[in-house]
């Protein structure tokens, strides 16, 4: 055996007698968790729809007749009173048409006139019988052409000047503009949107209901919260429920009628619908943090005491508040993992921490 033999055989014998004598790898601490016991509470809350304020009625407002806008005296956001100006036309070709059709109205006076003069001496005449009577009969039915055509001049003569009032568009109540999709020197078709007004009194809180829920609106009482106004919640009254569903999103729009006397919010603002029941029922609430979405259901870790592991348990969201969620699902008393349900895996061993986080606050009933 050759010395550099000899001497990888020792430096290996070193190495195994080092390996025996190595200390033993440190234990990995267990993670720790915090926990909450599941408890019942009784609550009347349902459901909360998202939604807005809107005028009860709204309309686009538009001139009878088509012509060039000379000028829109009100603006976006603006309060007007019934009967105020809000455009006007260019009434120049308006005027025009107004003379021509006066023109024809003493025209047609004039006519009649003769007619009748004609008419008058040929009934003189046809005493004496200088007239025949085939004469006097056309004398007669231009007597009743005229008076049809003074009586189209007049209605004509009307028309015109309606038109030219046509030129003025003005409030029909009183309201605040909420759309002015044209301006000044536009031309515009008759019955093309001018402007846009939400009359003043009524509003209405417009939201979308998921077709599953829709059962839920003649049964539940509703209230409304504005995120303007926190704290505070009024009655309303289910007004309109929209017959057919959005083809898109299939939710159907429903408005509730407020009544705007003891808070008075702005078109447009943001407000929530809240359903509730007429009997309050037991249900289990939980922190929104003790929720995982995996394997395309919502889930809860459940913690087995006896021998410190965590299990998956699915459950089902009944209603969702703030940072309170509440759940069907589990049974009351059992100890779920309440924050950092990501970082677990399926039958891991945890502990517990010493001093629990309490069960979610109750819903107002």
């Amino acid at each position: 055996m050759s010395g550099r033999q000899l001497y990888g055989i020792l430096c290996i014998s070193g190495l195994l007698v080092a390996g025996c004598h190595q200390a033993p790898l440190p234990t990995v601490p267990l993670r720790s968790v915090a926990t909450m016991t599941t408890t019942v509470t009784a609550t009347r809350h349902l459901l909360d729809l998202a939604g807005s304020v809107c005028a009860r009625i709204e309309s686009p407002l538009a001139f009878q007749i088509s012509g060039r806008v000379v000028s829109r005296s009100v603006h976006l956001g603006e309060s007007v009173r019934s009967g105020e100006i809000l455009a006007t036309l260019d009434t120049r070709d308006l005027q025009l048409e107004l003379a021509s059709a006066q023109a024809a109205l003493t025209v047609a006076q004039a006519n009649l006139t003769l007619a009748e003069a004609d008419l008058h001496r040929a009934d003189h005449l046809r005493g004496s019988d200088f007239v025949s009577a085939e004469e006097e009969e056309h004398r007669h039915l231009a007597v009743d052409a005229a008076r049809a055509q003074l009586e189209q001049a007049r209605n004509t003569l009307e028309l015109r000047r309606n038109q030219l009032g046509y030129a003025v568009l003005k409030s029909p109540t009183a309201g605040v503009i909420t759309h002015t999709p044209v301006e000044s020197g536009q031309v515009v078709a008759a019955g093309e949107p001018v402007v846009q007004l939400a009359e003043a009194g009524g509003l209405d809180i417009e939201v979308v209901v998921p077709e599953d829920d829709l059962s839920l609106l003649h049964k539940t009482h509703a209230s409304v919260s504005f995120w303007a106004n926190p704290g505070n919640s009024y009655p309303v009254q289910l007004r309109e429920l929209s017959a057919s569903a959005d083809p898109v999103t299939r939710t159907y729009t429903v408005r509730y009628a407020y009544n705007a006397n003891a808070y008075s919010p702005a078109l447009g603002q943001s407000a929530v619908i809240h359903l509730d029941r007429n009997q309050a029922i037991p249900v289990i609430l939980v922190p929104s943090t003790a929720l995982l979405y995996k394997e395309n259901k919502t889930q809860i870790w459940v913690y087995h005491p006896n021998d410190q592991t965590v299990h998956l348990q699915p459950v089902t969201i009944l209603d969702a508040v703030d940072t309170q969620v509440a759940i069907s699902g589990i049974s009351p008393g059992h100890v779920i993992v309440s924050q950092g349900v990501h970082v677990l895996v399926e039958g891991e061993k945890v502990t517990a921490l010493p001093t629990a986080i309490p069960a979610a606050t109750p819903l107002q009933d």
